[in-house]
Order: C-alpha cells, then sequence, then structure tokens
C-alpha cells in the first residue's frame, strides 16, 4: 500500500473509512474541523457539535484532506506520480500523526465553540471575568417558580458546575411561572428535565443532581463544605427549610442568596435587593427570619424593632417590596390593557 498524494477537497465525511488500511480502499476522505479565528466567527451562524469516536464536527467552515491509496501491484505506467509515493510505514506513520494532530484540532474545535457561546459575556465581564464564572461552582436550592429561572440564567452566565436540589415533579399547573414545564414534561421530576435544558444550553456545563427535599435531617450533608460550593440560591418556598439552609450557611461562611416569596405580585419595578435584616412586606422572609431569631440565635432588633434597627446579618435578599393592600402601577402596562386598576379582590 502506498498513498500518491495528499490534496484539499470538498468532499463527504468518512472517519471510519480513514481507519482501514486495506488495499482495496481506493479514496479515504477526512474531515477535518477548521479553526475559526474568535472575532471573525458570525455567533448568529448556525454551529452543530457531534461526536464520533473523540471527533469534532461543525457544519461550516471545514477542510477535507484526501488520501489516495493504491495496492502495491500497481502499474508503472503512471510515472508522474512514482515521486509522489510513500511506503507503506511511511503511510503507517503518517496516518498516526495525522490522529494526534486532529485530536488536536478537535480539542481547539471545542475552545472556539465556548468562546463563540459566552462571547457576549466575555465582552460584558472581561477574560478573567468569564473564566471565574468558568470555574465557579453554584448550589440552586427548589427548582420551581424562581430557582428554574434561575438556573437557566446562571448557565447562560457561563457558570461551569450547577447542583440542582428538588425532589418535586413537574405540574401542569406550574405552565405560567416555571420555565422547564411544557406539555411533554409534564409529570417528569424537576431537577432532570432542568438538567437536560442546562446542558442543552452550555454541553459543557457540569450538573449534578440531588433529588430529595433540604431538611433539617439532611441540610449539613447536601451543604457540606467538602462539595465545593462558591454559593448557595435559596430557592425554597418553606420558611422552615429557608431558616436551615442560611443558618447552615451562615455557620460554614458559605455565601448564600435569600430569594422571597412573589406569589401574587404585579409590578417588577418592585423587585429589590436588601439584607435580609431590612425585607419589608414580605411574609415568607419575615417568616424565616423570625425562625432565624427564634432557632438558630439571630439577634434581635434592640427594643423591638422601634428605637433602632438591628445589625445587618449580611445575607442578601431579593424580594419584591408590594404591601397586600398595593395598588397597581399606572406605569406597569399589562394590567391598564387588560383594564385593572387594582388587584381583584
Amino acid at each position: 500500500m502506498v498513498i500518491t498524494r495528499m490534496s484539499h477537497t470538498r468532499v463527504a465525511y468518512s472517519p471510519e473509512a480513514f481507519k482501514q488500511t486495506s488495499c482495496s480502499v481506493e479514496r479515504v476522505c477526512v474531515r477535518v474541523p477548521a479553526i475559526i479565528p474568535r472575532r471573525t466567527t458570525p455567533l448568529a451562524y448556525e454551529q452543530r457539535r457531534v461526536i464520533e469516536g473523540g471527533w469534532w464536527k461543525r457544519r461550516h467552515l471545514s477542510r477535507q484532506v484526501n488520501l489516495t491509496v493504491c495496492s502495491n501491484d500497481q502499474s508503472s505506467s503512471d510515472q508522474d506520480s512514482q515521486s509522489d509515493k510513500l511506503s507503506a510505514a511511511e503511510a503507517q506513520a503518517l496516518m498516526q500523526s495525522s490522529w494526534a494532530s486532529f485530536d488536536n484540532i478537535a480539542d481547539e474545535a471545542q475552545q472556539a465553540d465556548e468562546r463563540a457561546r459566552f462571547d457576549g459575556v466575555e465582552r460584558m465581564y472581561g477574560a478573567e471575568g468569564l473564566a471565574r464564572l468558568s470555574d465557579a461552582h453554584v448550589c440552586v436550592i427548589g427548582i420551581g417558580g424562581v430557582g428554574s429561572w434561575a438556573a437557566e440564567a446562571l448557565a447562560r452566565s457561563g457558570v461551569g458546575k450547577l447542583t440542582l436540589v428538588d425532589l418535586d415533579e413537574i405540574c401542569v399547573s406550574n405552565s405560567n411561572r416555571q420555565v422547564h414545564t411544557l406539555t411533554e414534561t409534564v409529570g417528569r421530576s424537576k431537577c432532570v428535565v432542568m438538567r437536560e435544558r442546562i446542558l442543552g444550553i452550555n454541553p459543557e456545563c457540569n450538573v449534578r443532581l440531588v433529588e430529595d427535599f433540604l431538611t433539617e435531617a439532611n441540610c449539613a450533608d447536601i451543604l457540606s463544605v467538602d462539595r465545593g460550593y462558591d454559593c448557595v440560591l435559596d430557592a425554597i418556598d418553606v420558611s422552615s427549610a429557608k431558616a436551615e439552609v442560611v443558618a447552615h450557611c451562615c455557620r460554614a461562611r458559605l455565601p448564600v442568596v435569600v430569594t422571597g416569596g412573589t406569589g401574587g405580585a404585579w409590578s417588577p419595578l418592585a423587585i429589590k435587593v436588601e439584607d435580609m435584616t431590612r425585607v419589608q412586606n414580605n411574609k415568607l422572609v419575615a417568616s424565616t427570619r423570625s425562625k432565624l431569631r427564634q432557632l438558630h440565635g439571630f439577634p434581635k432588633s434592640p427594643g423591638g424593632g422601634k428605637t433602632r434597627k438591628t445589625r445587618k446579618w449580611k445575607v442578601p435578599c431579593i424580594f419584591v417590596a408590594e404591601n397586600e393592600d398595593r395598588q397597581m402601577p399606572v406605569t406597569f402596562p399589562i394590567p391598564r390593557l387588560l383594564g385593572h386598576v387594582a388587584p381583584p379582590a
């Protein structure tokens, strides 16, 4: 067997044929992913990655290397091509070295895909910021009306590792507020469906599932410092479990972000971020705060909160500051279109 020449053409992709060394093979075609400079890669251009035995394909620009193979008893009448022939040993060595170089190209193609996927994040936060997000590990507890959207936002921001904690299943009544609720996902595990959705956004994201409800008994295990969390996002709708999360994270010096209840809230303009001690007009946070003071020894307000505010707990909370008897803001367009001036009784 000899290889007569190497050329560049646009032909069908056939990695299996390249592995064959039989003399019966007359033409072997290998498609090699081309590495496109990041600044010139159109972000809107459709890309697709397919894994085939370690090979990475991209639908746009590609480079093909064709190897024409002939048998040793080939007629020597073609004198013009004799100077280009290689011995069988040289051909085998060339093929082996080609596999190694193709693996390097595959790795570079994967890196190019990652850069293109989060190019907007890099422009906003810089290369160092994107690298920190890629190395970050965030635990999201509660994959419901708040946690499902938060987990997707983290994945789209380039966070490299996510742990999702929930035991609930998707219900059709979740359709108005939970991002993973579709007709075909009703009845399935929230964590499993959310993992599939995240991997569809970023296949390189490491998603770990804890299919269990967080309780006092398993809180220490789920939030163990050995798991390497950089941050914990509390999206639980039960005050007792929220109190366990906050208390454990404060004891372990683990950064935690608490979310307040948003049920029945009308205006996105009322969303605020405050220390947990400064949250007002939110029953879920107020109940959680009360349990932290009663059961976990968190400091109370001097004078019952009438004279001075308590010192901050340094626990950020995202909440909606709306009173129960609130009036609909005139600037909020949707209820105005529906003819509502205030929420229905």
